[in-house]
């Protein structure tokens, strides 16, 4: 199932900031957790049932249930992830949100299966760090976009939370120096214009105003 969101807004995703409140929104992402422990209705032993994340490692932090990683952590979902990242323009979609906070906090306690979790990590910060590299590459069209707009915006179709985190701040500056420097632009052109005696409109001469006179009947 893909649960990437399909469409940002990079200055209206941009601001909840810090990596800080992208792991925290993180939490909320349900996941699978098998419980060791049957409360009706909600849980019974051995079954799998969704839950907020938070919730989930607190079952397994009191050893009353385990975490079912998603269908997408795996060598085999990510290595062709990877590849499709390297060789295409766009970002896939094939990822969540949160695949880079959820992937941090998924790996960061042992299991007792045959995941391996410093492989994963692996991966998922290689696909982060081609998906940056894109990124950046495509700031020069991003400026290009929303140079015009009185509310900078462009739809990055397939961006996560953690490229937002470090890139957004960073083409939000550069959106207001340039800003700045098309102001500056443009007032230097009118100073000129001015010191020529031309109209800073129209860029025509500016005539004398030739004062009325009046005539006695």
């Amino acid at each position: 199932m893909n649960t990437a969101q399909p469409s940002l807004l990079l200055p209206a995703a941009g601001q909840d900031g810090s990596s800080f409140r992208a792991s925290f929104s993180a939490e909320e992402t349900h996941v699978e957790v098998i419980p060791d422990f049957t409360a009706s209705p909600s849980f019974m032993a051995g079954v799998p049932v969704q839950v907020p994340l938070w919730k989930a490692e607190l079952l397994q932090t009191r050893s009353l249930g385990r975490i079912v990683f998603p269908d997408w952590l795996s060598i085999d979902k990510l290595r062709p992830i990877l590849q499709q990242e390297k060789t295409q323009p766009l970002l896939t979609t094939s990822l969540p949100f949160y695949y880079y906070e959820l992937t941090r906090k998924l790996t960061n306690r042992p299991r007792h299966d045959d995941t391996n979790p410093d492989v994963l990590r692996l991966l998922v910060e290689d696909i982060f760090q081609v998906r940056v590299e894109k990124l950046r590459q495509q700031f020069p069209a991003y400026l290009a976009l929303m140079e015009d707009q009185d509310i900078p915006k462009v739809d990055v179709p397939g961006i996560a939370s953690a490229e937002l985190v470090l890139l957004g701040p960073f083409l939000l500056q550069a959106l207001g120096d340039r800003a700045l420097l098309l102001q500056q632009t443009k007032t230097n052109k009118n100073d000129a214009a001015e010191e020529r005696g031309e109209d800073t409109v129209t860029g025509e001469p500016i005539r004398p105003k030739v004062p009325l006179r009046r005539f006695r009947r």
